[in-house]
């Protein structure tokens, strides 16, 4: 982050979130809600990517919006910014994200509140740790509601705190369970046939052991009928495995001498 006048700014490039706060016929102003007083400024050119006539056709007072930081001038605290150079993908992840930082908060002022400590002390404890081993916040409390106290080993917290943070983060998160499961029909014709399918099972296999945060299992429902199971925390994560699982299969097939089909269906 830039600073001005010991005010907190965006980086050109970033990606922020904030609440359109003035309209007018060259652009519109934005507040930035993950920076305190700094209101952007997008021209009316960077609002979509058509001819505007009327930019109340595309934007009104007080809608949210997630914007590209296109230039920031730090000595002045200009921030200028882009709507139309977002994707629909990066407006769902960084309202996520927002949400996210926001819940995070929130734990960190309860956590405060039942342990006597001020929210500046609870943060000084925890916010590099779970940053550095989890990504963020948020991510360091979902991973103590998952795996228990072992997530706060290396941190200089004491037994009664350990537990608050654990009730806290048991009561705000509630863990969501995704799984697969995939039917596949793999057969070969060749004089080693049996061979052939095991190897393209053994390439299955391996690809699984490099995701040993996913739940895996991969068995026989009658040959030449396997199931493959996978469960995790998130959809992006287990449609991760089993895309890789995918290109694998795809892959193999064409240096093995074997015909696969598979049959997805997602469990929650």
């Amino acid at each position: 982050m830039e600073k001005a006048y010991n005010v907190e700014l965006p980086r050109k490039n970033d990606f922020v979130i904030g609440v359109v706060s003035k309209i007018t016929s060259h652009g519109i102003y934005v507040k930035l809600k993950e920076y305190e007083t700094v209101e952007s400024y997008c021209h009316i050119s960077e609002i979509a990517g058509t001819w505007i006539r009327n930019i109340r056709n595309f934007v009104r007072i007080d809608q949210q919006v997630v914007a590209k930081v296109l230039r920031v001038q730090s000595d002045t605290g200009q921030v200028d910014i882009s709507l139309k150079r977002v994707s629909d993908q990066i407006k769902k992840d960084k309202i996520s994200e927002f949400k996210r930082q926001n819940a995070a908060v929130v734990m960190i002022n309860l956590v405060a509140e039942k342990s006597e400590k001020s929210e500046d002390e609870i943060r000084a404890l925890i916010e590099d740790h779970f940053i550095d081993a989890y990504g963020s916040m948020f991510n360091g409390f979902e991973e103590l509601t998952f795996v228990g106290l072992s997530a706060l080993e290396g941190m200089e917290i004491d037994e009664n705190l350990a537990k608050i943070m654990h009730e806290v983060a048991e009561i705000s998160i509630q863990i969501s369970i995704v799984s697969i499961t995939a039917d596949m029909g793999i057969r070969s014709f060749a004089p080693d046939g049996v061979i052939q399918v095991k190897k393209l099972l053994y390439t299955v296999q391996k690809v699984i052991e490099k995701y040993p945060d996913v739940i895996s299992e991969l068995t026989t429902i009658g040959a030449p009928m396997y199931r493959l199971y996978l469960q995790g925390k998130t959809v992006k994560e287990v449609n991760d495995v089993y895309d890789r699982i995918v290109k694998t299969l795809e892959l193999a097939k064409e240096k093995l001498d074997v015909e696969y089909k598979i049959e997805r269906k997602d469990n929650r």
